[in-house]
């Protein structure tokens, strides 16, 4: 380690507001588009650079004093990119399987209070899947929801649209696909 890091090192440790200024002018950019390799959104990369950068300052008493600065800073980057990408996967398989519940078994309401995960729908998850079924032919349409919120079988189904089982089916199958397709863009694979 270089003595001008070892400066700025023990500039930081004292709360020299300028060496953590002069840090983060230097790496604030490089830091930014290292991040955004492995987010692929500059205004995730830069979220992520600033939460480190604010970490610094506050952990600056205590960081390991036999390390580098910028080392360090870039592995508390890349470390919270995959902090922040786990949490992505994580979000995205719980859209993936509320939006398989409800296509799968209904839910008229679309409520998820008392989920411990009701943070990650949003309202725009609700109306994706919402307009994603009144996108539905019409028929399509009633035939899904009769199914999938009034909880009727196919063969009352088809007794109370009069037509036959096999239509109810070929329609369930239409609507199954059709909202499979619909609400794909709602998660990020």
């Amino acid at each position: 380690m270089s003595s001008s890091k070892s400066h700025i090192h023990e500039r930081l440790e004292a709360g020299d507001i300028k060496a953590f200024e002069m840090l983060y002018n230097e790496q604030y950019t490089p830091l930014c588009h290292f991040a955004q390799r492995f987010v692929f959104d500059l205004d995730t990369a830069r979220e992520i650079v600033q939460g480190v950068f604010v970490y610094i300052w506050e952990k600056r008493t205590s960081l390991p004093s036999d390390i580098s600065l910028k080392n360090y800073l870039y592995t508390s980057v890349r470390n919270k990119c995959i902090d922040y990408l786990k949490h992505q996967n994580i979000e995205n398989e719980y859209k993936k399987k509320r939006i398989k519940e409800v296509i799968e078994h209904g839910n008229n309401s679309f409520s998820i209070i008392d989920h411990p995960l009701d943070g990650l729908i949003t309202k725009e998850l609700e109306n994706a899947i919402k307009d994603a079924i009144n996108n539905l032919p019409e028929k399509c349409r009633e035939i899904f929801e009769l199914s999938r919120f009034e909880g009727l079988k196919y063969r009352e189904i088809a007794e109370e649209l009069n037509i036959s089982v096999k239509t109810v089916e070929t329609q369930m199958s239409r609507a199954l696909e059709s909202l499979k397709k619909k609400l794909s863009h709602v998660i990020k694979i």
